[in-house]
């Protein structure tokens, strides 16, 4: 017999409504862009429904008896920012992120497409804790995904560890995903090597998920078996290897991400985006009197930073920058005052 306990446990809806048809204004429900059954429907009952917060109330309450815990949920909703203010109220996650700035193999790198989200969700915001990833299991790595003029297997040293940087500027908590410390891009499978059976459905328009799931290349020795086979681009790219090497991506993340850990500014500051071409990005980050700049070039051509009046400002961090242009994939992070 049902109890109580259980309705609440359950993650679809009670009546088993149907999904209506999708809006078009909407876009895919997914990361892949093309025709997909799961992108045909505006999904209101078979997922963030009402009940769930219940639930949630009742895990905060568990999780808060255990000092140093901290609860993270996965938005995966057509209203990701709306539903990650709802899930990080008051007595529910301490935060929430979402796949907006990840879905897509298409979607173009540009000033735009990071600072809307973020905009939106401060818009949103009553005093909620974001969180942010460019990567994840699901996903075609970042270091292939935003390149320019990739095939959509190919990566750049310094595009990637640009893009951690940018990553680890926003404000908020942010993820990375396993290899994107090595800047590893997206290996590239054949059909019999497919675990994914979304990847086989789709193939070959698209190879699934499985070119982000990849082992992790430790040493540049192959493994014989594994559930996917280690992609021949990445045994150049093995932690072993990039340990050794003081310019590699994995060195720079370790280098930057200490950098971050002791400037509070980056850690807890407000974030005020500036106005620049949509092929640059440029924010603040402030907290009493400590002003960071931060301006990133998306491309792979030399960008003038377009800087409002400064002063003198002091670099703190910066790749591939001359004081007044930001060289292909550069970025500064200047002190101002």
């Amino acid at each position: 017999q049902k109890t109580p306990e259980d309705d609440e446990r359950e993650a679809h809806d009670r009546e088993l409504r149907d999904n209506p048809p999708r809006d078009d204004d909407l876009g895919p429900a997914v990361q892949f862009e093309g025709d997909d059954p799961y992108s045909q429907q505006n999904h209101i009952y078979d997922k963030s429904r009402p009940e769930n917060l219940d639930f949630l109330r009742k895990l905060r309450t568990l999780m808060d008896k255990y000092p140093g815990t901290f609860t993270l949920g996965e938005i995966g909703d057509d209203h990701p920012y709306e539903r990650t203010v709802e899930y990080t109220g008051a007595g529910l996650l301490n935060t929430c992120y979402n796949t907006q700035l990840m879905s897509g193999k298409h979607k173009e790198l540009t000033a735009d497409f990071i600072r809307e989200p973020l905009e939106k969700f401060a818009e949103l915001s009553d005093g909620n804790w974001p969180s942010w990833a460019f990567s994840n299991h699901d996903v075609v790595r970042t270091a292939s995904r935003w390149l320019p003029d990739s095939d959509g297997f190919s990566h750049d040293p310094d595009c990637a560890k640009m893009l951690i940087a940018l990553l680890t500027c926003l404000r908020g908590t942010t993820f990375l995903y396993q290899g994107e410390e090595l800047g590893l891009p997206e290996a590239k499978l054949n059909f019999e090597d497919l675990q994914d059976p979304w990847g086989k459905h789709l193939w070959p328009e698209w190879q699934g998920r499985d070119g982000c799931r990849t082992p992790l290349p430790w040493t540049d020795n192959k493994p014989e078996k594994a559930w996917l086979p280690m992609s021949d681009d990445h045994l150049a790219l093995a932690v072993e290897a990039q340990q050794r090497n003081p310019e590699s991506v994995l060195n720079f993340t370790k280098e930057f991400l200490n950098f971050r850990n002791e400037n509070r500014a980056l850690q807890h500051g407000q974030l005020n985006f500036q106005d620049s071409a949509n092929n640059q990005i440029m924010f603040e980050r402030c907290l009493g009197q400590n002003h960071i700049l931060c301006a990133f070039n998306l491309t792979d051509q030399p960008q003038h930073l377009q800087m409002p009046m400064l002063g003198d400002p002091q670099t703190l961090f910066a790749q591939n920058f001359d004081g007044k242009t930001l060289e292909r994939f550069g970025f500064a992070l200047l002190e101002i005052e």
